[in-house]
């Protein structure tokens, strides 16, 4: 369930990006791609393929979800899911795994802007920040 929460998050921004008058391009990670997998045998093949893509250079381990790139800088979003709490459970904010903060870490130390975010707003507000999105674009729904 959590990991579905993490998908419509990451399908909400993409919709919502492609309407914003942005000024950066915008490159989706595909770490967080889904495949299917039922049976042993499927997860044990969906497995040997993430693996070799790695090996490959074609999936980076802590890649962000979202670079954003623009004349004379880029940025990157990791994007999680937010707290949530259902009648029957609570579900802490997501965190990012040992591979996502030594990702951020060298980011920083490049003086690349790196953030990870819950929501649409926080996105909006770090593109804003970031001089990639007006400040009076609506914060309404795509439709």
């Amino acid at each position: 369930m959590a990991a579905q929460i993490e998908r419509l998050l990451q399908r909400e921004i993409a919709l919502r990006l492609r309407a914003a008058p942005l000024s950066a391009k915008v490159i989706g990670s595909p770490n967080g791609a889904f495949f299917p997998a039922r049976t042993p045998i499927e997860r044990a093949l969906v497995k040997r393929i993430v693996h070799q893509l790695k090996v490959d250079g074609q999936l980076t381990p802590g890649a962000p979800d979202l670079l954003f790139l623009w004349r004379g800088g880029c940025g990157c979003v990791e994007l999680k899911r937010p707290a949530s709490r259902t009648l029957l459970t609570s579900l802490a904010r997501g965190v990012a795994s040992p591979e996502q903060q030594a990702f951020r870490d060298d980011c920083e130390q490049l003086g690349i802007p790196y953030v990870i975010c819950s929501t649409w707003d926080e996105v909006r507000e770090t593109l804003v920040a970031w001089g990639r999105l007006p400040a009076d674009w609506p914060r309404r729904a795509v439709a």
